[in-house]
């Protein structure tokens, strides 16, 4: 794959142009809604977000332990990945005396910016004959980067960390100060797998970019930088877990977390469905797909395309070991868009290549108009998946804007709903977050300090008429509305 493509891409000139070009689009893609309210797509994820930022925001930044609105009226601790996006979120929020969605939302692109910079970096380096634009326009324009990375949410700023990581770890390889670059990739990549845990899966991709720098660093160096990119996660989930001993918890780990693999799982076609909707659609796109095909078609004849190649293994290990959290939640494969985006770069040089050098003109017909059907289904598919992921829930918002006429500020709260995390967000309440309930849990939350209950017809409780009936006999109700009623808690009748 070693060509000259000045022919086709143009000269330098018309190449930093291209890659300018590619640059403002991406952001342009990614400024409408940014100062929307956390309850777009994906809404339950960004509303826990912005929830340990706003408890920051008010009560000071602690990464060490932080807590949560549904933690309870005190906003207790809370068992979550290590909170540096929450912190600087609530430390930006602090310093403004408010709380714009605005500001987090431009930190995560922020941090893609910053990630598709290092990515930049290294296709410079170890890809000096192809265009930059293309090997990095999966990373800028993927359907999934545009959404996740303008969302309350660390997925952003986790794979910036990663792909520093990797950068750095690359540049060890041949650098003056190879030790430095080492260690500061471990640390990275153990800051981003503290943040985010799955992406531990694309360590060894970094360890395998690194390999031919061990050479010129002294052992304990080798095993230091894996101890900080091992050791500093661990460290964070152990102290974690303990967070959670009381039952706030993001449940990160275990069977029950709902997230990892089980025999069960993998056997289920539904999950395989929409996992692979998620992969192929909303991630890579059909066009991208194809590309990434070639891109490891023509991995045979360039060494340096085996590091990203690695790390498009490991999305597909990703999607086999998180097949029921992709299947819900496809910003899981997020990892996964920096390495197959300089596979599909590359694919798309090295079928440019083929068809300009052996292709019949039959085949570059044939070969069009595949191309253009995969553009026409990229498009389609990419507008369809960004303007659901900007639409807001307008169920959500018209709820929390009719209780919040009726529930005084710091009202200890039990929200009880389909989505209850983002409603009681959405109320600016603290409290509890309940998908249902039963009389024997509303007085146990009862007698944990609960003061009302806000329960819609999105929870099976709400259907339950012995239970609607016997509530509504013991405790006053507030208010209803459209599939939604208020109850006090801390009144009998």
């Amino acid at each position: 794959m070693q060509h000259d493509l000045a022919a086709p891409f143009g000269g330098a000139r018309a190449r930093r142009a291209l890659l300018l070009v590619l640059f403002l689009l991406a952001v342009a893609l990614r400024l409408p809604g940014v100062g929307s309210a956390p309850i777009d797509g994906h809404h339950v994820r960004q509303a826990d977000t912005a929830s340990m930022a706003r408890v920051m925001a008010r009560e000071g930044v602690s990464l060490w332990t932080p807590r949560i609105g549904w933690a309870g009226p005190a906003a207790g601790a809370v068992e979550a990945e290590f909170p540096i996006y929450p912190a600087m979120v609530g430390a930006g929020w602090g310093l403004l005396g408010a709380q714009p969605p605005w500001l987090p939302r431009a930190l995560s692109v922020l941090a893609w910016i910053v990630g598709g910079l290092a990515l930049w970096r290294i296709v410079r380096r170890r890809f000096p004959g192809m265009p930059s634009a293309l090997l990095v326009g999966l990373y800028a324009l993927s359907p999934l980067a545009v959404l996740v990375s303008r969302s309350i949410q660390p997925d952003a700023l986790a794979v910036a960390l990663l792909v520093l990581a990797w950068e750095r770890a690359d540049a060890a390889r041949d650098a003056e100060r190879p030790t430095a670059r080492l260690l500061l990739a471990g640390a990275l990549l153990g800051v981003a797998i503290a943040a985010k845990g799955p992406v531990a899966l694309w360590l060894p991709v970094v360890a395998f970019a690194a390999w031919s720098a061990l050479e010129r660093v002294p052992s304990r160096v080798a095993l230091a930088a894996l101890g900080l990119a091992v050791g500093l996660p661990a460290v964070w989930y152990v102290h974690a877990h303990q967070l959670g001993a009381d039952g706030a918890s993001f449940k990160l780990w275990g069977s029950d977390s709902g997230k990892w693999s089980s025999l069960g799982a993998l056997s289920q076609p539904a999950l395989w469905r929409a996992a692979l909707a998620a992969l192929l659609s909303q991630t890579l796109t059909p066009l991208g797909v194809g590309l990434v095909a070639a891109g490891a078609v023509g991995a045979r004849a360039n060494d340096e395309l085996r590091p990203p190649l690695l790390g498009v293994v490991a999305g597909g290990t990703a999607l086999v070991l998180l097949l029921p959290a992709i299947a819900v939640h496809d910003y899981y494969l997020l990892p996964l868009v920096p390495f197959a985006s300089v596979v599909a770069g590359a694919g798309a040089v090295w079928l440019w290549r083929e068809a300009a050098l052996g292709g019949t003109p039959a085949a570059r017909v044939v070969g069009a108009v595949v191309l253009g059907g995969l553009l026409v289904s990229t498009g389609q598919r990419s507008v369809r998946y960004l303007l659901w992921g900007g639409a807001p829930d307008a169920r959500i918002v018209a709820v929390a804007e009719a209780a919040r006429e009726v529930l005084p500020a710091g009202t200890a709260t039990v929200v009880v709903d389909r989505h209850p995390q983002t409603l009681l967000y959405a109320l600016d309440q603290r409290g509890w977050h309940r998908a249902t309930v039963t009389a024997a849990s509303v007085q146990e939350l009862r007698t944990w300090g609960a003061e009302a209950m806000l329960i819609t017809d999105t929870s099976s409780a709400y259907a339950d008429e012995d239970f609607v009936l016997a509530l509504l006999a013991a405790h006053p109700m507030v208010a209803r509305g459209d599939g939604w009623t208020v109850v006090r808690l801390d009144v009998s009748q």
